[in-house]
């Protein structure tokens, strides 16, 4: 079973005005396995303080150590992986083994490169069998990020050629297409991971100053009437003449260095840098405006359940927890029957409130104390599971409404979702789950692609009894 551990976190109060915030306290609940035991004990003696840990803390963060340097291992391999691609590490490693063999034959395929390496460089710090081995190792690896990066350059103008996007989907008619799509096929790679095409994306043209200053007047005519628009002509005309010209240098030269990726059809590769910011983000309110920050890892999610906020590790020992182990936290957190603490049941009206007043509110009251930490357990989560205590009633049938159930999904109270994190799982008493996006750190189908993979692995992968309950 779960048992709870209190932490101290936080609330607020809105005055008559609304806008009068008070900080005050309550308790975020931290839901572990009852195997979990966590004491430090510090105590203050004459000499100095004496700290005691407990064998269980020492074991966690071993393994909190043990699994950030793997997570950073991992991320290195495949960074590794990602920048030869569509080349592969073994082939590279064959491709050296054939310039050893070949050079052991008296075959130089290096035209005598390898032996001045040998002769000039390693021979002068190694034995000579073990010089000419690097050597051909240097002269091998070299050449095969050569032809790694001559291959990239290929893909990478390929994907430029934007004809495709005029044929009917699913197929090339004409010449030029089909020359096109058989020099993609030969050139790319197989087995992509998320990341391999990053590097051969093209980048986008950067629009003209005019062009930039054409489609904004032509964005905002629909919001000014014509004394406010003609204010914003000679407004854009002045930002033309004067500071536009320097800030579009700067564009160009943040455009040399920058990626602005193509969409996808089967044999161009999207763009994949928004995947990774679903999980463990958040905006972050600014009086001026705000940011996205992106955190590289998190171990727990932020559940709110009737008006309180509790904390749900998601890992024990290093390992992802098991479904039925997942369950049996959230029920306790449902059987719960602890009234939320003053104030905690609407914390996240905050977030669906005017975006001044919560920086303001951020940097008076939660950047120091127990109030920073609580804030950070619900910032910090991978992402908001939002227990809702009403239910959601959809059908099948046409003539049935969804306002309700969008609403409930959309909003629901305003104090009851968190709007600023990525995503929040909202799940309702009768079962019916939607997905509430905070959009601007992705567009659109990122989300909608983790909603159905979910859906599919929930359906193909995972198992329930009779009684509704994960097998495990």
């Amino acid at each position: 079973m779960a048992e709870a551990h209190e932490a101290v976190a936080f609330q607020f109060t809105v005055g008559a005005e609304g806008n009068e915030l008070e900080p005050t306290q309550f308790i975020l609940d931290v839901y572990v396995p009852t195997h979990i035991r966590m004491y430090i004990y510090i105590v203050f003696i004459s000499k100095g303080v004496s700290v005691n840990v407990s064998y269980d803390v020492f074991k966690a963060l071993v393994y909190a150590g043990l699994h950030s340097w793997k997570l950073r291992c991992r991320r290195t391999m495949n960074s590794l992986y990602n920048s030869i691609y569509p080349g592969h590490p073994l082939r590279g490693i064959a491709w050296c083994g054939m310039i050893y063999v070949l050079n052991t034959k008296d075959r130089d395929p290096s035209n005598g490169l390898i032996d001045w390496l040998n002769s000039n460089i390693f021979s002068r710090y190694c034995a000579p069998d073990n010089s000419r081995t690097l050597a051909c190792l240097v002269f091998g690896s070299g050449t095969y990020v050569v032809l790694i990066q001559i291959r990239q350059y290929i893909l990478k103008k390929l994907f430029s050629y934007h004809g495709w996007m005029y044929q009917e989907h699913g197929k090339m008619s004409g010449i030029g297409p089909k020359v096109w799509g058989g020099l993609v096929k030969l050139f790319i790679g197989r087995n992509p991971s998320l990341y391999s095409y990053q590097s051969v994306l093209p980048t986008l043209p950067l629009p003209s100053l005019d062009d930039t200053l054409r489609r904004y007047l032509r964005t905002i005519r629909p919001l000014c009437d014509d004394t406010e628009y003609r204010r914003m002509e000679v407004l854009a005309e002045d930002f033309r003449r004067t500071i536009g010209k320097k800030l579009q240098r700067y564009l160009w030269l943040k455009w040399l260095i920058s990626t602005n990726y193509l969409m996808v059809q089967k044999l161009i590769p999207l763009c994949s840098s928004q995947y990774e910011r679903q999980f463990n983000t958040v905006r972050i309110a600014g009086k001026e405006a705000d940011k996205i920050i992106h955190y590289s890892d998190s171990h727990h999610v932020a559940v709110y359940h009737k008006g309180r906020w509790f904390k749900v590790f998601m890992y024990y020992q290093n390992n992802l927890l098991q479904p039925c182990e997942l369950q049996l936290q959230l029920d306790e957190i449902v059987r719960d029957t602890t009234p939320p603490d003053y104030g905690e049941e609407h914390l996240a009206a905050l977030t669906a409130g005017e975006r001044t007043l919560w920086a303001e509110a951020r940097g008076k009251y939660f950047l120091s104390g127990v109030n920073r930490v609580s804030l950070e357990a619900i910032e910090k989560a991978a992402f908001v599971v939002i227990l809702d205590d009403d239910e959601f009633d959809i059908g099948v049938k046409a003539d049935d409404k969804y306002d309700t159930y969008a609403n409930a999904i959309l909003h629901g109270k305003a104090y009851n979702r968190w709007f600023d994190k990525s995503f929040s799982f909202v799940i309702s008493k009768n079962g019916v789950v939607g997905l509430n996006v905070e959009h601007s750190w992705a567009d659109a189908p990122i989300s909608g692609q983790l909603y159905e993979y979910t859906i599919s692995e929930d359906i193909m992968n995972f198992s329930y009894d009779e009684a509704g309950n994960t097998r495990g």
